[in-house]
């Protein structure tokens, strides 16, 4: 149907009519949310996840695929997950879900919820997210204290970059989940 996509209220009312009328004819039903926006993704889930069974394939598949390669990877290396430090590069939903889940498996692992988000690092356009820039909610869980870049070396001092992440995080992991096209060049692998 070739219209204006609905925003606001008139989303939210549709979203809402139609989970409404999923439950109602098919109480014990997957709804499976894809490709929903980024502006909306993660709000209609956590909206939702109480009042009907749901999965969305962006920020949970992508993020179950990701963990399980990630202890997969661990098992052949004779490591564990929570000694790793990770550094995801984009951070829309496959990018925010894969952190999600993995700072989930850190904290089974033992770790506090500080010690494993100090382990997770968050890169997007913008460069590392660190207190002070505009983020979404569920973004937070990587967002990071000023000071605890404060020492870092940098290539540019107006934006902490892909490669100063990498460099002074010492980073194991390295995840990219962006549109963003020749990012991983030479010097970054």
């Amino acid at each position: 149907m070739r219209q204006k996509r609905l925003t606001d209220d008139a989303y939210v009312n549709v979203v809402e009519q139609s989970v409404s009328a999923v439950r109602r004819k098919f109480p014990t039903a997957l709804l499976q949310w894809e490709d929903i926006g980024k502006n909306n993704a993660f709000r209609i889930l956590d909206r939702y996840r109480e009042r009907i069974l749901s999965f969305n394939d962006d920020i949970q598949g992508t993020g179950s695929v990701a963990l399980s390669v990630f202890l997969s990877a661990m098992k052949i290396k004779q490591e564990k997950l929570s000694d790793q430090v990770f550094v995801f590069f984009g951070q829309g939903q496959a990018g925010t879900g894969m952190a999600r889940q993995v700072l989930t498996e850190l904290r089974a692992e033992g770790l506090s919820e500080k010690e494993a988000r100090d382990r997770l690092f968050g890169v997007d356009i913008d460069g590392l997210l660190v207190e002070g820039m505009q983020v979404r909610e569920e973004q937070r869980h990587v967002l990071k204290e000023r000071f605890m870049v404060a020492d870092w070396e940098l290539e540019n001092p107006d934006k902490i970059s892909l490669f100063d992440t990498i460099k002074n995080a010492k980073a194991t992991v390295l995840i990219g989940v962006t549109g963003q096209s020749g990012a991983f060049d030479e010097k970054i692998l």
